[in-house]
């Protein structure tokens, strides 16, 4: 909000009038709409003015506009200004072949009331200062102070006097003098370099202590120690700014004369990957360049010998100076820099960057962009025609490899590029492309058959962050045309090998791709940004958080889920395609081999109803070995569906969301139990032995700090209401639908407002992949096989043999 001081037409009103522009705090519109709005602009000065316009009636001048002074919010025209309310500011007459010229004398000087661009009717009266409001302290009737503000003409002494007696015959005399002395003024010695500890003088070599200047200070911010005054290093600016506003000399530690700093000019000139910015500060007759503020950490510059400047408190020249690299023709800021600096360099009419324009996506693309997705392939764009790389940071489910695929639709795609991310997604990726992007040629480059001397020409590399490290020489030798890091936080640590081999590649784009870009410490923003833009951040200090914002900022585009709520439907589904690891691999295949022929070869001889325990048996164990190798006879192993849980669960966390973690097997969710203990992260948990479910289920709706409920399927899958549910995770998945969206749906209920994005994660070329394309061809799959209560498996002998063909 912002109040502006005016006045009506060319003449003074009868009342000072504060016009208001934005949203008051509602406790400031109290104030002024006080005493029956007894002040408040009712009726039109002339037809009919705004409504955000008030009049402020004399006997309410000084209480209004203290409470409007304390927003710091009160300009005339386009200027801020102060108020002045302690000042002794007194009227005199100065008559002059028998005209009258009114004159105020001030602390430090003695100006004609008629050179003041405002004055305001008041209990006292008001005038405008240069950039102070002051208020006059000689008790005169308001019509007195109109005459002699009128300039034309000047009001005689006979005409005065009469206004005088007719306003309040009781009005003492007024005198009329032609010179005035004035009071002694204060002198502000600072003592040290930061302006916090001084001494206060007065101009005739007198001490200040006691004076009515004391407690003008100390009102600054400045409080009074045995021997000088101390003033707060983040208040010193404020306070000396203001003193030398209201007319206070002020001299630094070595006796030079501190100057308030005039409106700034500069200019720009730009380079091909930078640009050169000068320009000059007015202090009253001197000037300092720009050029002198770069590299400059105090509040002060040098102007000449017997003279310092207060630098002005701009946040642009402030970033200027701690940005800039001083050069012979300047302050230089390189392209990446001057991103930061957009809305300064747009006051200048320098418009470097073109913001992200409308992008066709075309036919190539197989799939419809939500709004926001459109947006990020158009900021993917933008990223690539200013040679700037960046993190896309979307909430996890808000599809940031359908956007990358989209920009790469957009590309001509003569080169090849290259995506890095943990094993557990390669196969995703892969399956996204074909889906979204069929025409792309994608290759993967993992596994012991992968190519070890040469890389294709053009299309979408594929490849994990251990591969890349073992096979990172040939990486080296391409010019990739982007390269995406799929789940970047795996490269937060810079000292590791992963992060060091990324660095050595070579892109037109780089881009991290992450929900997460700051999981535990400010240091990882630095990591991700050392490969994007290596000297970025580079000054930097990871606590100076304001200051990395400001810099990162454009380069980082973080959409939360609540933010595009316009954009998404109520739910959200998701498959998630899980490639096993080789010890996970190896036990799968090793039980299948061992079950399946002799299995085939019993149902082939008797029919699949007479063996119907020994392939509910099989199919079992094949699934569990999917969630984990453990789960069946106690086998040691690792898991790409447990490491890829886990990686949700640190972005769900990290984005201070909350997911349901179904599990058909309450063995897999202990072992997801142990995993979340290890983090330290907070759960609750139900299964068929768990005695205080009601209590669970209300920790997990009413508890903001809880993230995760771990449920299994038979205990919870049906009968909760679970609305404070961000993401529903569907560890194994079930076959029969009805039951899949009854656990999806104790999130997705009435009660829920937000969008639920929910996701199964499956293993690719196992019994899961299999069941799922039956599941879709045949639609109506129940699930008798797998439910000991059902009389005859819903298989047909091809289903059966499609399940457990190799």
């Amino acid at each position: 909000m912002t109040f502006y001081l005016e006045r009506e037409q060319s003449l003074i009103d009868d009342v000072l009038v504060v016009r208001l522009e934005g949203v008051p705090d509602p406790d400031l519109l109290d104030t002024l709409n006080a005493e029956q709005r007894r002040y408040q602009l009712k009726y039109p000065l002339k037809k009919a003015p705004p409504k955000n316009r008030y009049r402020i009636l004399p006997n309410n001048t000084t209480a209004i506009l203290q409470a409007i002074a304390a927003t710091g919010q009160l300009k005339w025209g386009d200027k801020n200004i102060v108020c002045d309310f302690y000042g002794k500011n007194s009227l005199t007459f100065l008559v002059d072949d028998d005209m009258i010229i009114g004159q105020v004398q001030t602390r430090n000087s003695l100006i004609e009331i008629s050179d003041s661009p405002f004055i305001g009717r008041g209990s006292p009266h008001c005038f405008l200062d240069g950039i102070t409001l002051r208020f006059l302290t000689t008790d005169l009737p308001w019509k007195v102070l109109k005459k002699i503000y009128t300039l034309a003409p000047l009001p005689t002494l006979e005409e005065v006097k009469a206004c005088v007696i007719e306003d309040d015959p009781e009005t003492p005399d007024i005198e009329y003098i032609s010179s005035r002395e004035s009071e002694p003024l204060p002198l502000l010695k600072l003592k040290d370099g930061s302006g916090a500890f001084a001494d206060l003088w007065l101009a005739d070599g007198t001490p200040g202590l006691g004076s009515q200047w004391e407690k003008d200070l100390l009102e600054t911010g400045f409080t009074k120690r045995p021997n000088e005054y101390f003033c707060p290093l983040d208040k010193v600016w404020d306070a000396l700014s203001f003193l030398l506003e209201m007319g206070w000399e002020i001299q630094d530690c070595q006796g030079k004369k501190l100057k308030l700093a005039g409106e700034p000019t500069f200019t720009v000139e730009q380079r091909e990957d930078h640009m050169i910015i000068n320009g000059s500060i007015p202090y009253g007759e001197e000037k300092a360049s720009l050029s002198s503020l770069a590299g400059n950490n105090s509040l002060f510059i040098p102007l000449s010998e017997n003279s310092i400047g207060l630098i002005p408190k701009s946040t642009e020249i402030e970033h200027l100076a701690q940005e800039g690299e001083l050069v012979a023709e300047g302050v230089k800021l390189k392209q990446t820099q001057a991103l930061s600096f957009e809305s300064f360099l747009k006051r200048l009419d320098l418009d470097l960057f073109q913001p992200p324009q409308k992008v066709v996506v075309g036919d190539l693309f197989h799939g419809t962009l939500r709004p926001y997705q459109q947006a990020g392939v158009e900021w993917l764009t933008f990223l690539r025609k200013n040679r700037f790389h960046g993190i896309l940071a979307d909430d996890m489910g808000l599809g940031k490899t359908v956007q990358v695929l989209a920009y790469l639709a957009t590309e001509d795609n003569d080169r090849p590029s290259l995506c890095v991310m943990p094993t557990s997604l390669l196969y995703n990726w892969k399956n996204e492309a074909k889906t979204f992007f069929p025409t792309l040629p994608v290759i993967l480059h993992h596994g012991p058959e992968r190519s070890k001397t040469t890389l294709p020409e053009k299309g979408l590399i594929l490849t994990s962050y251990g591969t890349l490290l073992r096979d990172k020489e040939l990486f080296k030798t391409s010019d990739f045309q982007c390269i995406f890091l799929d789940e970047a936080q795996v490269i937060k640590n810079r000292r590791t090998q992963q992060f060091q081999a990324v660095c050595e590649l070579n892109a037109e784009l780089r881009l991290c791709i992450t929900g997460t870009p700051v999981e535990n410490r400010a240091e990882e923003l630095f990591t991700h940004f050392h490969f994007l833009i290596p000297d970025l951040l580079t000054n930097c200090d990871p606590q100076e958080t304001a200051r990395v914002k400001r810099k990162s900022k454009p380069f980082i585009l973080r959409r939360r889920k609540e933010e595009v709520a316009a954009d998404l439907p109520e739910k959200i589904e998701q498959n998630v395609w899980i490639s096993m690891p080789d010890d996970q691999r190896l036990a799968y295949d090793q039980f299948l081999s061992s079950s399946q022929q002799n299995l085939i070869n019993k149902v082939r001889l008797d029919g699949a109803g007479k063996h119907r325990m020994e392939i509910f048996e099989t199919l079992l164990r094949l699934r569990q070995i999917c969630c984990h190798p453990s789960l069946v006879n106690g086998q040691k192993g690792t898991s790409g569906k447990l490491e890829a849980l886990l990686n949700d669960l640190e972005t769900i966390q990290e984005e201070g969301k909350k997911a349901l973690v179904f599990s058909q097997f309450t063995s897999m969710l202990s072992l997801i139990k142990k995993g979340c203990v290890e983090r330290e992260w907070d759960f609750c948990y139900l299964d068929g032995q768990t005695k205080d479910r009601a209590e669970q289920v209300k920790k997990f709706q009413e508890d903001p700090d809880l993230p995760f409920f771990l449920i299994s399927l038979k205990a919870g899958g049906v009968g909760l209401n679970l609305t404070a549910a961000d993401y529903v995770l569907l560890f194994d998945p079930w076959w029969n639908p009805a039951v899949e969206q009854q656990a999806i749906d104790r999130a997705h209920r009435i009660g829920r407002k937000d969008t639920v994005i929910a996701k199964r994660y499956l293993c690719l070329d196992s019994v899961e992949e299999k069941m799922l394309h039956l599941n879709e061809k045949k639609r109506q799959l129940a699930d008798q096989l797998l439910d000991d209560t059902s009389e005859s498996p819903a298989l047909s002998e091809d289903d059966l043999y499609f399940l457990l063909e190799s």
